[in-house]
């Protein structure tokens, strides 16, 4: 449990100092879905890292943002981006 927390500081670190990168959601999709396809599976690693890394709550949040700020361009972009990004990011991936 403590890798994982360990694991999850360091994902949320990362995710952090990227700020309100697109690419974060997406590019966390791909790796989950590639190393879990291969069968790398330490928990410090895909719970940890990338689940602090991609944390859904934060995609969300940021959502609710652009809609506050009245920002519906990027809303609509960061928003389909993000869900459809990632579901093709982890099709690639398993795929690999």
């Amino acid at each position: 449990m403590l890798l994982i927390g360990l694991g999850a500081a360091i994902g949320a670190v990362l995710r952090m100092y990227l700020k309100k990168t697109i690419w974060i959601n997406i590019v966390g999709a791909f790796l989950l879905a590639l190393l879990t396809k291969h069968g790398i599976t330490p928990a410090f690693l895909t719970t940890g890292i990338l689940g602090g890394f991609t944390t859904f709550s934060t995609l969300n949040w940021e959502l609710v943002s652009y809609y506050k700020q009245k920002d519906y361009k990027n809303l609509l972009i960061y928003g389909l981006a993000s869900y459809a990004g990632g579901i093709v990011a982890a099709l690639i991936g398993f795929n690999l």
